[in-house]
C-alpha cells in the first residue's frame, strides 16, 4: 500500500482512535507474521482540527516534525504534513509583503458584522505603479510594495484594524473606526511616505484612499454577510479611483501648465500608442506619458496626420487644463541623408497668450507615432523657452 500509493508512513487507528503510523522501513525489517500494531510507532504531536493553520505551523516547528494526525471530537481525520501547512500559508499570506490576502479579511469582516461591530474598508492604489516599474525595474517595484506593506503596519492597531494585500499595487484596510474616524485614518497613511524614502524608492510615490462603511445607523436583519464584505470592498475601491481621477498630476516643474510647479528640472515626454480606425468612422487615438502620468486624446479628423497630431495635442490639453494647442499643420520630408522626418507646427496658449511652436521627429516605416513625438517635442520647446526667459 505504501508503495503503491508513494506514502512515507499510513495510519494506524483503532477504536480507540489513532495509535501511531507504521513507515516502510519497519514493515520491510519486520517478520512475516507480525501484525502491524507491533510495529506502530508514535506520533510526536496532534493536532486539533479547529486549530488555525498558523498556529499548527508552530507546533511544526517545535516538535521539529514533519507530519501529525489531525483529532477533532476525538474522531480521527487524516494526517497532515509540514508541506500541506506550506502550500495552504502561500495561499494565506502574500510572500513579498508578509501581509495576508484579502480571504483573511474577508473573515475578519463577517466575524466583526455577526457580532454587531460596524465596519469600514479603505482601498489603497498607487498611483502610477506601471510607470514606476518601467522606470526603475520590477525588482525596484516589489521593494516599494515592501516599504508601503512596512510603513502601513507601523500606521494601523492591531487590535481595531487588519491590513491586506488585494494583488498587484492594492492593499485593503478594515477598520472598526466609523467612516469619519477613518478619514483620519487614511490622512496617516498617506503621510506614512516621506522623503527619507527617496534614498531608497528613487522617488516619492503617492497612492489614493477610498472609504466604504462605517456608518450604520440601524441593526441590521438576516444579512449576508459575505456579500456585503464584497459589497463594501467594491464601493471603496470605486471610491479610491474617483480620488485618482481627481488628484493633481503629480508631474513637478511643467512651466507651461503642468499643475504642480516650482521645479526647474525638464519634464519627460513619451508616446505610448498611437491607434487608428477608418471604419466605421475615422478615429483617431494617442496615449502619452508626460512625467509619470498617463493621458489621452482623441480625434476624429479624416487627415489621418493631422488627426494624430490633434489627437496628441488633445491628450496634453487633458494633462493641464491651462494650455491650448492649435495644430496649424502636418509635414513629411526628407533630409539630405534619406531620413524620413515629419514636421509640426501650431500655437500655444497659456492663460489666453499664445506663442508659436513647432517641433520635429524622425520615422523608419510607420510615420503615426512620429507625428505625435513632433508634438511632444514642439511643447517641449516651448516649455524650455519658457524656461529661459
Amino acid at each position: 500500500m505504501l508503495n503503491g500509493h508513494r506514502l512515507s508512513r499510513l495510519p494506524v487507528v483503532s477504536a480507540g482512535g489513532v495509535l501511531g503510523f507504521v513507515s516502510e522501513a519497519s514493515l520491510t525489517s519486520a517478520e512475516p507474521d507480525h501484525r502491524v500494531g507491533e510495529l506502530v510507532e508514535p506520533f510526536a504531536f496532534e493536532l486539533d482540527g479547529r486549530m488555525g493553520v498558523r498556529d499548527a505551523a508552530v507546533e511544526f516547528v517545535h516538535h521539529s516534525a514533519d507530519v501529525a494526525p489531525v483529532i477533532q471530537d476525538g474522531q480521527f481525520l487524516g494526517l497532515i504534513s509540514a508541506l500541506d501547512l506550506l502550500r495552504e500559508l502561500s495561499h494565506m499570506w502574500d510572500p513579498l509583503t508578509g501581509l495576508p490576502w484579502a480571504e483573511r479579511l474577508r473573515d475578519w469582516v463577517i466575524d466583526n458584522l455577526s457580532q454587531g461591530r460596524e465596519v469600514t474598508i479603505l482601498s489603497i492604489d498607487v498611483d502610477d505603479f506601471s510607470l514606476y516599474n518601467r522606470r526603475y525595474g520590477h525588482p525596484q517595484g516589489d521593494l516599494l510594495l515592501r516599504r508601503l506593506a512596512e510603513r502601513f503596519r507601523g500606521v494601523i492597531a492591531m487590535e481595531r484594524d487588519l491590513l491586506v494585500r488585494f494583488g498587484g499595487d492594492e492593499f485593503l484596510v478594515g477598520t472598526l473606526l466609523s467612516l469619519e474616524e477613518a478619514q483620519g485614518l487614511a490622512k496617516a497613511l498617506r503621510d506614512s511616505i516621506s522623503e527619507d524614502d527617496t534614498k531608497e524608492l528613487h522617488e516619492l510615490v503617492s497612492f489614493s484612499v477610498g472609504i466604504a462603511g462605517g456608518k450604520r445607523t440601524q441593526e441590521r436583519e438576516h444579512t449576508h454577510y459575505a456579500a456585503m464584505f464584497d459589497n463594501l470592498v467594491k464601493l471603496a475601491q470605486t471610491d479610491c479611483q474617483a480620488h485618482k481621477r481627481l488628484k493633481p498630476s503629480v508631474i513637478s516643474g511643467a512651466g507651461l501648465g503642468g499643475r504642480d510647479s516650482g521645479s526647474d528640472r525638464p519634464e519627460e515626454f513619451e508616446v505610448i500608442s498611437v491607434a487608428q480606425h477608418v471604419e466605421p468612422q475615422p478615429l483617431t487615438q494617442a496615449i502619452i506619458r508626460v512625467g509619470s502620468r498617463i493621458v489621452g486624446g482623441v480625434d476624429g479628423g479624416e487627415d489621418l496626420d493631422m488627426a494624430v497630431a490633434q489627437a496628441t495635442a488633445r491628450a496634453l490639453e487633458s494633462w493641464s487644463r491651462n494650455i491650448v494647442i492649435v495644430v496649424e499643420s502636418v509635414q513629411r520630408f526628407d533630409d539630405a541623408s534619406g531620413s524620413h522626418l515629419v514636421s509640426v507646427t501650431g500655437t500655444l496658449s497659456v492663460g489666453g497668450e499664445a506663442t508659436r511652436i513647432a517641433g520635429s521627429a524622425r520615422y523608419d516605416v510607420e510615420p503615426s507615432k512620429a507625428i505625435a513625438e513632433a508634438v511632444l517635442d514642439a511643447f517641449a520647446r516651448a516649455d524650455e523657452g519658457s524656461r529661459r526667459s
